[in-house]
């Protein structure tokens, strides 16, 4: 699991690197400035190496001057939308003249939207956290659980999956507890363990978290 979420991480981020609006905080600065524009000119289109829902990006160069220097603002559209020789206005921002871009496009190749990529890598990082979250666990227990023998009152095999073994349901009553719980378990040894106990309807010595009965190992996998 480890290996399957690091490379599911390596390979959202570079879907990251590649889709994401990397100036979006600037133009975010941009746009909540006070409106300041000049007249600008687009002298390059060219169709980028990017796509969105297979739709072309495109970049384009507008030259502007700001009072006494040429210079050029870069923007990108999904799609065609300005062409060599258009006029256009660039938004420039009034305290911070090297921020600026043509009205009507984006300062980054990825939208807004392309943010989703994110999900990729933070999925791939949970899955490669999540063993070693549960191995820190299980050791707390070890070190600081109690033992109790519980009941095994019901099975029912549920419709989940976790590597391949089927999720078992089990409805058991700790002696000390008023209230009877529900616990999900896959691994073969306590499903087996659990099974046993329902069935020859004899108490089960279970390590538990005394602030979370729920966590809990058996000791008897026999």
């Amino acid at each position: 699991m480890m290996l399957f979420g690091f490379v599911f991480a390596a390979f959202g981020s570079v879907f990251c690197v590649i889709f994401l609006p990397w100036k979006l905080l600037d133009e975010f600065t941009l746009d909540k400035a006070p409106p300041l524009f000049v007249d600008g000119r687009v002298t390059h289109a060219e169709k980028s190496n990017m796509s969105i829902n297979e739709v072309p990006v495109w970049k384009y160069e507008a030259k502007f001057t700001d009072g006494s220097h040429e210079m050029t603002s870069v923007g990108y559209t999904t799609g065609r939308s300005f062409a060599e020789g258009d006029e256009v206005s660039v938004r420039v921002h009034p305290q911070k003249a090297d921020l600026h871009c043509p009205e009507g496009m984006r300062m980054s190749k990825g939208s807004p939207g392309s943010s989703f990529v994110l999900l990729f890598p933070l999925l791939g990082f949970s899955v490669m956290v999540a063993p070693w979250f549960a191995g820190r666990q299980r050791l707390r227990l070890y070190e600081n659980g109690s033992v109790a023998d519980v009941q095994v009152l019901s099975v029912r095999e549920t419709k989940m999956f976790v590597n391949d073994r089927r999720v078992v349901q089990f409805t058991v009553k700790f002696p000390h507890l008023p209230e009877t719980m529900k616990v999900n378990k896959s691994s073969y040894e306590e499903v087996h363990a659990l099974r046993n106990s329902y069935e020859t309807q004899k108490p089960l010595h279970v390590l538990y978290d005394p602030k979370k009965p729920k966590r809990f190992v058996t000791v008897e996998v026999g």
